[in-house]
């Protein structure tokens, strides 16, 4: 789809963001040129963005057939990419596919080839088994925090899943880790690297580690007991979901005691 500026606003606009970020503009710019891209961030850095303009960069509206694959390590970020991309209004079909979610619904989204197909290792390759998904346009491929899905053991998948896809034409990986080892079995071409990795947590991890937050959200979704936030890339509250475990006020005054540390 085309991506003008105007659009990028819009899309801004829906997920109330004011504008991009450096990375996110690096990352745009640099999805649009030849070979491949390496993109190394924290995590609440927007590298969520980051990947997925390019990717929307490269598909086309009323195109028949799946054009973009997304890998990702568990099912809670397979689920908040969705989210944002509907968000974003992009008027294209997104399904989202990972193990935990009723097969057979998925079988069903999957009858009407969507655009962009979201989901984790095991649950991808086993559609792609049953040939419930068709790989002949998919032509971008990103492996969101791919290192993650390396740990948990999903390389097998990840091989096959990469094997199947014979008209790849780019692949985006992310990390919030320099020392990641790249398989051979994913094929990197003329790779470049983005590397916004400072060595230091970003706001978002050290409010959750020092107060044993368990997060899960790229963009800096929280969740501790009922209570769930946003929380911003600079580490200001946005926002509260749902629940009453802790007033903005006061989850407002954890923050700001974290980041004075």
């Amino acid at each position: 789809m085309i991506l003008t500026l105007e659009t990028i606003k819009e899309m801004l606009g829906r997920l109330r963001i004011d504008e991009l970020n450096e990375l996110q503009r690096a990352a745009l710019e640099a999805g649009q040129q030849d070979g491949d891209l390496i993109l190394l961030a924290a995590t609440g850095s927007g590298k969520t963005l980051g990947f997925l303009l390019p990717v929307l960069a490269r598909m086309e509206n009323g195109v028949a057939g799946t054009q973009a694959l997304i890998v990702v390590p568990s099912r809670e970020l397979a689920i908040q990419i969705e989210q944002v991309v509907k968000t974003m209004g992009t008027g294209l079909k997104v399904t989202c596919c990972y193990g935990g979610h009723l097969r057979e619904t998925e079988e069903n989204n999957l009858i009407e080839a969507p655009a962009l197909i979201i989901g984790t290792p095991g649950r991808l390759a086993d559609h792609l088994r049953r040939g419930n998904i068709h790989t002949g346009g998919i032509k971008t491929l990103v492996l969101d925090e791919f290192d993650k899905s390396l740990e948990l053991g999903f390389e097998e998948e990840m091989s096959y899943i990469i094997g199947t896809l014979r008209a790849l034409e780019k692949r985006i990986l992310t990390s919030a880790t320099a020392a990641a080892e790249i398989p051979p079995f994913v094929g990197l071409q003329d790779e470049q690297t983005l590397n916004f990795l400072t060595g230091e947590p970003a706001n978002i991890e050290r409010v959750c580690n020092a107060f044993g937050i368990q997060y899960w959200a790229e963009e800096g979704l929280i969740t501790h007991s009922l209570q769930t936030a946003v929380i911003d890339r600079d580490g200001r509250l946005a926002a509260t979901v749902e629940g009453k475990d802790f007033t903005p006020a006061q989850l407002g005054d954890l923050v700001g005691a974290v980041l004075d540390r």
